[in-house]
């Protein structure tokens, strides 16, 4: 009951209920690993004193992205996600670099700097030349979106993934519009149907669409429910 209530909660942006039910449903071991980032998504939208107490739980994956989060990740260390500390810095072109120095694959984080606040021509261009399959995942797929809407390409490639994530085609075409014509509050409205996993995501591919004239709590909402390895670099 907790554990579908959390959810529903966030969904509609009940932050505190919704942290509550994360809490109570973390008190069982068997949900612990799959609602732990979920959980601190909503913490961190939680009102001011529930913000600043930590989870009840946590998982292994959670404790590893806080770590990226926090900046606690050397370079020395050769962890791919250092690469996500740097974007988080807005030190893009040396995110890039670093990837490539350990012979990882930099076609994802491309995905992000291409539509980073700053990135480089240079950094643009390798981002086109990637093919349409090259670094997607489940969080890159917005960023590519948002690359194609800014360079008017097409993005429909991607619309068949985003549905069967759990986003209503026809909703998210509907949203891009919302955001290019400069309907703001129609755009909100619409990211706020949406489920938790979304929510930051939407606020963040509007906010890079509309060239940064979309509402400031927009970057806010995103950078507070994206951990570093899900989101570009929106600025400061």
């Amino acid at each position: 009951m907790a554990y579908a209530s959390a959810f529903i909660y966030a969904r509609n942006e009940e932050w505190d209920k919704s942290l509550k039910a994360f809490n109570t449903a973390g008190s069982l071991n068997g949900l612990k690993n799959g609602i732990a980032i979920y959980a601190e998504k909503a913490r961190r939208m939680a009102s001011t004193e529930l913000r600043e107490k930590e989870l009840n739980f946590t998982s292994k994956d959670l404790n590893y992205y806080l770590q990226i989060d926090k900046g606690l990740i050397g370079k020395v260390s050769g962890d791919p996600g250092y690469a996500h500390i740097l974007k988080a810095q807005g030190k893009l072109t040396e995110s890039y670099n670093f990837l490539k120095s350990y012979s990882e694959d930099p076609s994802y984080i491309l995905r992000f700097l291409a539509v980073s606040d700053g990135v480089s021509e240079e950094l643009k261009s390798k981002a086109r030349n990637l093919k349409d399959e090259e670094g997607i995942n489940n969080s890159t797929i917005w960023y590519s979106i948002a690359s194609n809407v800014l360079e008017n390409k097409d993005y429909a490639i991607h619309i068949a993934t985003i549905e069967t994530m759990g986003v209503n085609s026809e909703e998210f075409n509907n949203f891009i519009q919302a955001v290019i014509s400069g309907n703001y509050k129609n755009a909100e409205s619409l990211i706020k149907q949406q489920q938790l996993y979304f929510k930051g995501h939407l606020y963040a591919i509007g906010y890079i669409i509309s060239k940064a004239k979309a509402p400031e709590k927009w970057r806010y909402i995103a950078n507070k429910l994206l951990l570093a390895h899900e989101k570009p670099y929106l600025g400061k």
